[in-house]
């Protein structure tokens, strides 16, 4: 993957709002290429709605969005499926297609964004996204045949088929197994060296401290940091500790640097 200069994603001054609510309120930052940067924050807290702001998947009611400067907005069917190569996104609840195999939900985005593959072309990309992920089921199977963790696994497979440059993740180990957290990590690593800019919301304490080289914090919409590991441990706002400290908590085990680095917010 060649290099990239600017930023992966930048956002100024982001907004959505809803009739009833605002989720996300004036979100500015930037992010580098090739850098991971976990999304942290309580339920509830707008991290969701603002990667899926970020990805185009949900318009913004104010405020520009950039993926490898590229503005979004209004997109014309090829800026739409240029962006979603460049940009893959797996979802909190997998979000498969229900009235397709879990073949056809591989072959898709393939078909659409690599038109001129061979049958057996498309076929070796499935086959090495699965086996890289052991996934070991029918793929003729429906996504209702599967367990949550398994439909996951596959929304994973399928996110990164089309090797996208910025890869944006929405709770990506919620229901998987602790074997299916395993094999994403090691995915995650693997496309954290090849230069995939990541950014991953996260209360798993492994995703965060073995991948992330920077940590947001958003609260009731609004971005209270965004750093290093240590900025974050370092921030004198009282609130930002308690999220990480509670976030964290939620874990039921911590790695010697998730407890470092709480130990530092404790001691703050």
């Amino acid at each position: 993957m060649g290099e990239k200069t600017g930023t992966a994603l930048s956002t100024q001054n982001v907004i959505v709002a809803f009739e009833d609510f605002t989720p996300v309120r004036g979100i500015s930052v930037d992010i580098t290429p090739g850098k991971t940067v976990a999304v942290m924050g309580r339920s509830g807290s707008g991290k969701s709605t603002f990667i899926k702001a970020a990805a185009g998947i949900i318009p913004v009611t104010s405020g520009t969005v950039r993926v490898f400067d590229r503005v979004l907005g209004p997109l014309t069917n090829r800026e739409l499926l240029r962006l979603r190569k460049t940009c893959g996104f797996v979802f909190q609840d997998a979000a498969l297609w229900q009235n397709m195999s879990v073949y056809r939900n591989l072959a898709l985005p393939l078909e659409q964004h690599y038109p001129d593959l061979t049958k057996s072309e498309r076929d070796r990309k499935i086959r090495n996204a699965i086996d890289r992920i052991k996934f070991t089921d029918d793929l003729n199977l429906r996504p209702a045949s599967l367990s949550a963790g398994e439909a996951k696994l596959v929304a994973f497979a399928r996110a990164v088929l089309t090797e996208p440059e910025l890869l944006i993740l929405d709770e990506p180990t919620t229901f998987v197994d602790r074997t299916g957290v395993d094999r994403i990590l090691g995915f995650l690593r693997e496309l954290k060296e090849s230069g995939t800019t990541l950014v991953i919301v996260s209360h798993n304490a492994t995703v965060v401290s073995q991948l992330a080289d920077e940590i947001m914090v958003i609260d009731e919409g609004e971005l209270l940091v965004h750093g290093t590991p240590d900025v974050v441990a370092g921030s004198d706002n009282a609130l930002v500790r308690d999220i990480v400290s509670d976030v964290l908590d939620q874990a039921a085990t911590f790695d010697s640097d998730i407890l470092t680095l709480l130990g530092e917010i404790d001691n703050v």
